[in-house]
């Protein structure tokens, strides 16, 4: 690990000729450097004039992070189209669904819990329609919540 640490600092030594980084602390030093080694050496001219960790994190995220409408297209898709592999794990599965759900709160698209629950269902295979047929009917007189919902396909995978 200090190897690593003493590589990063050699490395930052070696570009700081090159970028005029105004750094203060060691620890926002630090930060900056974890963060450029992360980015690709053709776009460090764009954070080149940040000196505080927090600024230049920000600074990365509205570069790269846009709440345009191609994005949350593309996010919006790829929750409606992730489908359950047959053999694959349920966990792995929740927690992709779970990442998109994060992405699309980050890009402020509001989705109530009901559109959740049944995204989710919708993305399993017909192999899974009786715990489907199953949970329409258990439920049919207080609605089904995403937890509820994950707790079950997480317990019908561990008696499968």
């Amino acid at each position: 690990m200090q190897g690593l640490a003493v590589a990063r600092t050699t490395w930052y030594e070696q570009t700081r000729e090159h970028r005029c980084f105004d750094l203060g602390s060691n620890a926002s030093k630090n930060n900056i450097i974890r963060m450029l080694f992360f980015i690709h050496m053709s776009l460090h001219n764009n954070f080149s004039d940040e000196t505080k960790a927090n600024e230049l994190w920000r600074k990365i995220e509205n570069m790269f992070q846009t709440k345009n409408a191609l994005n949350r297209v593309s996010v919006f898709r790829k929750l409606v189209r992730l489908r359950y592999q047959d053999g694959c794990s349920m966990a792995q599965h929740l927690n992709m669904f779970q990442g998109l759900i994060s992405q699309t709160v980050s890009l402020d698209i509001p989705l109530a819990n009901e559109v959740l629950t049944l995204l989710l269902l919708g993305s399993l295979p017909d192999s899974w329609e009786t715990l489907v047929v199953t949970l329409g009917n258990a439920t049919q007189q207080k609605d089904l919540t995403l937890d509820m919902l994950k707790s079950s396909l997480l317990h019908e995978e561990a008696w499968s």
